[in-house]
C-alpha cells in the first residue's frame, strides 16, 4: 500500500474501527494525520463507543472529543440507551448529557421515545415522545408527540395518525400531514394512499 494520507474538510483521515468476534462495532476512534484523536467525519466525534445486548442490539452509544470527554455529535446525541423487548422490537430510547446525567436529543428535542407493540411483536402500536420528567412533549422537528397504527381484522395496516401531547391530530410540521391512509387491492397489496392534514383535506 502506497500513497500519503490526506485529511477531508473535518480534519480526519483515519478511522481505526474495534470489532467483537460478531462483528459488531465496539468503538470507533477518528485520527488525523498524525494518528491522533480529531473531531471529524459524519458525526464530528473523535471517538463512539457502543455496547451490545446478547442478542447483538445496540444498548449503549456514547460519544467522546479528542480528550476523552463526553460530547455530542452533529447529531445531537452525546450518549443513548435503548431498551428492546423479547423480540428484539425497540421499546425505549433515552438520552443523557456530558455529565451522564438524563438529558435530551439536542435536534429532536426529548429524552425518552417509547414505542408500544402489538403482544405478538409484528405490529407498532403508537410511538411517543417524552421529557426528563416523563411528560409528552412534542418532537422539535416534527411537531407532534405521538403516532398511532390503526388496522385491519386482517392486521394490515389502514391508518396512521399524528397527535399533539392531548393526543388530538395534528399537523405534522415538517410536511403538514396529520394522517395517512391505505387502501388495500383483493390480493393484499395497497392500491391507494392518502395523506391527509387534521382537517380531512388531502394534500
Amino acid at each position: 500500500e502506497s500513497g500519503s494520507l490526506i485529511e477531508n474538510a473535518s480534519g480526519a483521515s483515519q478511522d481505526v474501527i474495534h470489532t467483537n468476534h460478531e462483528g459488531n462495532f465496539l468503538s470507533w476512534n477518528v485520527l488525523n494525520n498524525s494518528s491522533e484523536l480529531e473531531k471529524g467525519n459524519g458525526p464530528n466525534v473523535a471517538a463512539g463507543v457502543q455496547v451490545f445486548n446478547d442478542f447483538g442490539y445496540e444498548k449503549q452509544l456514547t460519544h467522546f472529543d479528542e480528550r476523552g470527554n463526553r460530547m455530542y455529535s452533529a447529531y445531537g446525541i452525546c450518549e443513548s440507551r435503548t431498551v428492546f423487548d423479547e423480540f428484539g422490537n425497540i421499546v425505549e430510547r433515552r438520552f443523557y448529557n456530558k455529565e451522564g446525567i438524563e438529558g435530551i436529543h439536542l435536534e429532536a428535542g426529548y429524552h425518552k421515545l417509547k414505542i408500544i407493540w402489538s403482544k405478538d411483536g409484528n405490529r407498532r402500536s403508537s410511538l411517543s415522545y417524552f421529557n426528563v420528567n416523563n411528560q409528552p412533549v412534542h418532537h422539535k422537528s416534527r411537531g407532534y408527540h405521538k403516532v398511532k397504527y390503526t388496522y385491519n381484522s386482517q392486521n394490515r395496516l389502514l391508518k396512521i395518525s399524528y397527535l399533539d401531547i392531548n393526543e388530538e391530530l395534528i399537523n405534522r410540521d415538517d410536511n403538514g400531514v396529520a394522517m395517512i391512509e391505505f387502501e388495500y387491492d383483493l390480493d393484499g397489496k395497497v392500491s391507494n394512499t392518502k395523506r391527509l392534514n387534521k382537517d380531512g383535506k388531502e394534500i
